[in-house]
């Protein structure tokens, strides 16, 4: 009997322990992918600080190298130096300890110092020497091949996992426009009378175009300039308040299948589009193919002159003709009517400072700056190396002002 009890006693005691042990391991487990998930998410946001770093590395050094003026290269090399100081942070907070990372390190420092020297050369006002220059076209070379390999990196990654990459792209859709404090006055909503909750859906569903689902308003989201946000089906489209004006569309879901239009069919279409929808007076600035759409900016145009800040962006499939994404945020915000005085400019001088660049179209255009507009002599060229990009130089002096390179999904920067 005894024994009995103490075999009973004992099982007890063993599952007892048993039991313990395996809450205990669960508990260490659940705390161990706790532990996990926060490093892979910090080693995440680290990865894309450091490829957005690289990004704006590899754009402030190529346009440093094209600069003819010692006060554009000064600016452009501080952009440098603090996207190589970003990215030097960024790097500290990868949980890696490997060649490739120390070369990386190596090679950001070598830009911020680089920077840093031209910067304060260009300070004094000192041209760069032949030996500098062939120095600093190896660090450009170095940024652009360095920023190359961290985009593929980040390719693969969300090919193959599709995670916080993948996150990070769609959450960009839906990021709303209009939200910043120092937005502007929007002088051309002025005088314009709010719109319902349904005019704005049809001016939404009209966009999207025959045959779309019914449009519903999800509310006024509040801004500097209050907007409808508005689903119909499965695209988003942002409505001002004041004047019912279309801001943002994008769709969910397009593009893809077999190309029915030409590049040239699609630009053709895309600013008849415009003109239907009431921007009658635009100008093609740069367009370009990505993933079966065309993408096109636009922007308005005065007389012989060309209003930059008055853009609009709008992408468009090549197998529908379908509007995937448009953006008329900029041209909603600054556009007005000018006055303007197109006569007399600095042209000669500012083609002298163009280099080896290839001169493909000139043309006069305002610029913002500050607060006011300046009028410009624009060059839409090519680089040696066969990039495209605008300069921009003083329309009264001819020295260059900014230097714009086009991206490959017809952005600028």
């Amino acid at each position: 009997m005894i024994r009995r009890k103490t075999a009973i006693l004992s099982a007890a005691y063993l599952l007892a322990l048993s039991a313990a042990l395996g809450l205990y391991g669960y508990l260490q487990h659940r705390q161990l992918a706790v532990a996990q998930n926060e490093n892979r998410n910090r080693a995440d946001y680290a990865f894309e600080e450091l490829c957005r770093s690289a990004d704006e590395l590899d754009t402030a050094l190529s346009k440093a190298a094209l600069a003819a003026s010692p006060s554009l290269r000064s600016t452009l090399c501080a952009d440098g130096y603090a996207a190589a100081c970003a990215g030097l942070s960024a790097l500290g907070q990868l949980d890696y300890d490997t060649v490739e990372l120390e070369q990386s390190a190596a090679f950001l420092n070598a830009a911020a110092e680089s920077c840093h020297s031209l910067l304060r050369s260009a300070g004094r006002g000192e041209a760069l020497t032949e030996e500098e220059r062939s120095a600093f076209g190896e660090l450009v070379t170095t940024a652009g091949w360095f920023h190359e390999q961290l985009e593929n990196q980040r390719s693969a990654l969300t090919e193959e996992s599709g995670g916080t990459c993948e996150a990070l792209c769609a959450m960009e859709t839906d990021f709303p426009p209009l939200s910043q404090d120092e937005a502007g006055d929007y002088p051309f909503l002025e005088n314009r009378e709010k719109v319902s909750e349904h005019a704005a859906s049809l001016v939404a569903a009209a966009f999207a175009g025959k045959g779309a689902p019914k449009a519903l308003c999800e509310g006024i989201v509040e801004a500097k300039e209050p907007f409808y946000k508005i689903r119909v089906g499965d695209s988003t489209a942002f409505v001002t308040v004041r004047g019912g004006q279309l801001l943002r569309f994008f769709a969910e879901q397009g593009g893809g299948g077999e190309e029915r239009y030409t590049e040239a069919e699609a630009l053709s279409l895309s600013g008849e589009l415009l003109k239907k929808r009431g921007y009658g007076n635009m100008r093609e600035l740069a367009h370009t193919l990505r993933d079966g759409c065309l993408v096109s900016s636009w922007c308005a145009q005065e007389g012989d002159v060309l209003c930059l800040a008055d853009s609009v962006t709008l992408s468009m499939s090549l197998n529908d003709a379908s509007v995937l994404s448009f953006d008329a945020t900029d041209y909603v915000q600054h556009h007005h009517s000018r006055v303007l005085d197109s006569s007399g400019h600095a042209r000669e001088a500012a083609l002298a400072l163009l280099g080896d660049m290839q001169v493909q179209e000139e043309f006069l255009a305002l610029l913002p700056e500050d607060e006011e507009e300046k009028l410009m002599l624009g060059f839409r060229c090519t680089t040696p190396e066969g990039r495209n990009c605008f300069v921009f130089c003083s329309a009264a002096t001819g020295v260059q002002e900014r230097i714009v390179f086009v991206r490959s999904d017809g952005s600028f920067v």
